[in-house]
Order: structure tokens, then C-alpha cells, then sequence
């Protein structure tokens, strides 16, 4: 009888095993059921899809500085910011409950304002911009506003939102274990929404710029900017797109690991689309070094995004050298200041990025 339960119960056992291991392997994502689009049942980022078309008017709004004597206000600015007095041209985002400023790190909120002030400040300015005097800085037929250190708040102020905003929440909020981590609802599926797993996954997606079918004619902020690795034949762009894709099925399929391993890419190549389009214009700003109003725009865009490379919590860059890589295009007092860069201060800040990154073999093709 003892044999008998001995054996039974071994038995038992043998087939419980067998049966969570097939289990197992069954909730396992294949590769061949990743979908090429981000085309999966229940998805809703529209939060995501109003804050970055709130940022995109923000940016147009900016631009209209750029044009000699055109004045902008910070209160309009601010009002974008936290979308408030219908400061929209869109009815939609002025109805909408949404806003930017509530999503944005607490931390550089202040920084974000103190910028629109600053722009503010120097717009309708019909001065002809030099090193050391604020003004409109043209080269053909583009005009960049710019205070004299050659330092164009617009991009200060872009670049910041795609950081403390988009990066931010994508990084080190929603691939988070708060959003999904095991503990969190991957089985109450909600109409349109999926599972609050899958849902805060969407959203992760939503911040990216893209649409659900990749048409690279819609792409906006870090899915625009991802062209810069592609083009150097890193596949940034396409690698980002990937891994979204990989996890968001992984989450549906069950599969935890891969879902993890998914979310620490997402964070990878996101970190790699800042990376090298800062080197990119780096590079940019060293061929028109001479031009002064194109210098300043690209040296405003490489230091806005090493700014916002602080965001991630695995980041390759230690926050040390992220201040070293800004302090090579600052002055004595700590400011940004384009009008006096040197071409080997720029080469300083190339070089070291591609150390520390591993891009040395591409340096000279972003």
C-alpha cells in the first residue's frame, strides 16, 4: 500500500512537472507571431498622440520667432504647457483633459519655463546675430533666433519636452515595474483599452512619434530623429520599432521573460536615437563651423539632447560624464555658449560619446 502511494504520488508529480513545463512553452511569444505593424486588439494611446501634437504646435509657435521683429509671449508658451485659456489652433487639444507639463520630470519643469521666458524675452529682435550679440542668425533661407552666446532656445526647449517628457515617461515610467511589472493586471481585459499590462505598454509606444503602420511620412520627435542611426546602418530606428512590437505581443502571449527583455531594449535603443543624432548634429555643427546661424542650430540640438540622456536609469553614460559632455560646449560661468566653440571642444564631445557607446567605427558617418 506504501509502495503503491509512493508510486502514485511520484507519478503525480512526474505529470504536474510535465504539465506547467508544457504550459510554459506554450505561453513562450514566437517570433512568427510578432506582427510587422502595431496592429494588436485593444490598443489606445491617445493620451500620448495629444500630448505630442500639443508639443508639435508648441514647436510651430516657436518657430514664428525665428522671422525678424515676430514677437511670442512665455504666458501663450506656458499656457501650451499646461493647457490652459485654449492656446491651441486645434479645438481638440483645447477640449482635451490632457496636458504636458503634469507628465514632464517635476525636476526640469522649472528649467522648461525659465527657457520660454528667455525666448520671450528675445523675440521680435531685429538684430542681425553675431558672437556676442543676440539677434536673428540666417544662413539662405533659414533664420534661427538666437541669444548672443548663439544658444536658440527653441531647440533648448524641444529637445527638453522630448526628454523630461516623452523619454522620461517612456524609460523610466511606463517600461517600469510599476507599469509592468509581474504584479501588475495582465488578465482583466478592458474594451479598447486590453489588459492595464498591455495598456501601459500602448502608452509607452504612444510617445514615440510614430503611427500603427510606420508610415515614415507621419513621424515625428524621436521616431523622425531615429533616421540618424538607420542612416549609419546601426538600424536604430528599425531595432526601437522591434522591440515595441516584440514586447507588446510578448505581454498578450503571456511571456513574461521575453516581455522583459523586450522593455530593457526599448530602453536601449531609445538611449541610441538620442545618442547619435546629438553626435549627428555634433558632426553637423564641425562642417558649418563657419556658418554661424547653422553652427548655433546644431550645437542648440546636440546639447538639448545630451541634456536628456539623463532620464534613463540604465543608461550607458554615467550623469559625471554628462556634464563632462555638456561643460565642452559651455563657457567658464557653466552656460551654453555656441559663438566661441572650438572645433576641438566639438571633437572632445564626439569622441567621447563614441567611447562610450562603442560608435567609433560609425563616428564620421552620423
Amino acid at each position: 500500500m506504501n509502495k503503491f502511494n509512493f508510486q502514485t504520488l511520484f507519478f503525480i508529480a512526474i505529470a504536474i512537472v510535465f504539465t506547467l513545463s508544457s504550459c510554459k512553452k506554450d505561453s513562450s511569444l514566437k517570433d512568427s507571431d510578432i506582427p510587422t505593424t502595431y496592429n494588436f486588439e485593444n490598443v489606445n494611446y491617445s493620451g500620448q498622440t495629444a500630448r505630442l501634437a500639443m508639443m508639435a504646435e508648441i514647436t510651430t509657435y516657436m518657430k514664428t520667432a525665428n522671422v525678424s521683429g515676430t514677437v511670442v509671449t512665455a504666458a501663450v508658451l506656458k499656457d501650451m504647457f499646461a493647457n490652459e485659456n485654449n492656446p491651441f489652433t486645434d479645438a481638440a487639444l483645447n477640449a482635451d483633459s490632457k496636458d504636458i507639463e503634469s507628465k514632464t520630470f517635476a525636476a526640469d519643469v522649472a528649467k522648461i519655463k525659465d527657457y520660454m521666458d528667455k525666448l520671450a524675452a528675445l523675440s521680435g529682435n531685429t538684430t542681425v546675430a553675431s558672437a556676442g550679440v543676440a539677434g536673428i542668425a540666417t544662413s539662405g533661407t533659414s533664420s534661427y533666433l538666437v541669444n548672443e552666446n548663439g544658444v536658440e532656445y527653441r531647440e533648448l526647449i524641444e529637445k527638453s519636452l522630448m526628454g523630461a517628457l516623452s523619454y522620461y515617461q517612456i524609460a523610466a515610467v511606463y517600461t517600469s515595474a510599476d507599469k509592468i511589472g509581474d504584479a501588475v493586471d495582465n488578465e482583466t481585459v478592458i474594451a479598447g483599452e486590453g489588459t492595464a499590462m498591455e495598456h501601459h505598454w500602448d502608452e509607452a509606444f504612444g510617445y514615440i512619434g510614430a503611427n500603427s503602420t510606420f508610415d515614415e511620412t507621419t513621424y515625428s520627435f524621436h521616431a523622425k530623429y531615429a533616421s540618424k542611426g538607420e542612416a549609419a546602418g546601426l538600424n536604430t530606428r528599425t531595432n526601437l520599432f522591434k522591440a515595441f512590437l516584440a514586447g507588446r505581443a510578448a505581454i498578450s502571449a503571456k511571456d513574461m521573460d521575453r516581455k522583459n527583455i523586450e522593455a530593457a531594449n526599448v530602453r536601449k535603443y531609445m538611449e541610441e536615437v538620442i545618442v547619435t543624432t546629438a553626435i549627428s548634429y555634433l558632426n553637423g555643427s564641425k562642417a558649418n563651423i563657419t556658418d554661424y546661424a547653422v553652427a548655433c542650430h546644431q550645437l542648440s540640438e546636440a546639447y538639448g539632447l545630451i541634456s536628456s540622456l539623463k532620464y534613463n536609469g540604465e543608461k550607458k553614460v554615467s550623469d559625471a560624464d554628462i556634464s563632462l559632455l555638456k561643460s565642452y560646449l559651455e563657457n567658464t560661468s557653466g552656460e551654453p555658449d555656441f559663438a566661441n566653440i572650438t572645433v576641438a571642444k566639438i571633437n572632445m564631445a564626439i569622441d567621447k560619446l563614441c567611447t562610450i557607446y562603442g560608435l567609433e567605427a560609425v563616428k564620421n558617418s552620423l
